[in-house]
Order: structure tokens, then C-alpha cells, then sequence
């Protein structure tokens, strides 16, 4: 094999290099992602709606006790925000994404993460 011919390959393969080590990180910039929201308000939720980043889902009839996964997908520094309109008021959260980010609907309607799950 000639030199210019060992020249093009070592460009190449460092080209290729380059070019997948840029998909992997971009990859992972948009990992899946799981919200779990647990209804402990003590009432059924006629409506919840979640957005996370361009996605958005509504859920209805959520009965108390009961809890809602919601898998999302987001990029880098993304929020989710919840809103529920309960028969005697309406509530919401907006806070930044996480992996696996849990939020707690007490009693009283309020939209909150468990101390624990907090940044």
C-alpha cells in the first residue's frame, strides 16, 4: 500500500470516529425519561395534562390512589409542566425534567415532588 493511500484511510477512519462519537452524544441527549405522578388528593382527577418539552398527553378519570406513568423524551434543559383541574380547584407544576421525576398530588390539590426526588 502506497503512502497517499494509507493518508486517505487514516482520514476516513477518523472522519467515521468523529461522526459516531456525535450520534452517540446526541443520542443520549434525548434519553427516555419516566414522570410518575401519584394521586393522593382524595378525589378522582376528571383531567390531568401533562407537557414535557413538544409533547403533550391528557389523562381522565384518574382515581385516587391510583398513579400515572408518563414516559417522555427531552433534550438537555427541558421542563414538564402539569396542570389537573380537580371539582374544587385547579392546580399546576412546572419544573425542569429528570430521569425519573416523581410528583405527589396531596390532599389539599397541590402539585409537588417528593422531598427526596428534588435536585
Amino acid at each position: 500500500m502506497d503512502r497517499g493511500r494509507k493518508r486517505w484511510l487514516l482520514r476516513l477512519t477518523v472522519v467515521l470516529v468523529a461522526g459516531s462519537v456525535m450520534l452517540l452524544y446526541a443520542l443520549r441527549q434525548q434519553a427516555q425519561n419516566v414522570l410518575t405522578i401519584a394521586n393522593q388528593s382524595g378525589q378522582t382527577i376528571p383531567e390531568m395534562k401533562v407537557v414535557a418539552g413538544e409533547q403533550s398527553a391528557t389523562y381522565r378519570k384518574i382515581d385516587s390512589g391510583k398513579d400515572v406513568t408518563v414516559p417522555f423524551v427531552t433534550r438537555g434543559d427541558e421542563h414538564i409542566k402539569v396542570s389537573i383541574a380537580l371539582a374544587d380547584r385547579r392546580s399546576s407544576f412546572n419544573g425542569p425534567a429528570g430521569e425519573r421525576l416523581q410528583l405527589i398530588i396531596d390532599r389539599s390539590g397541590n402539585i409537588s415532588q417528593p422531598t427526596d426526588n428534588r435536585r
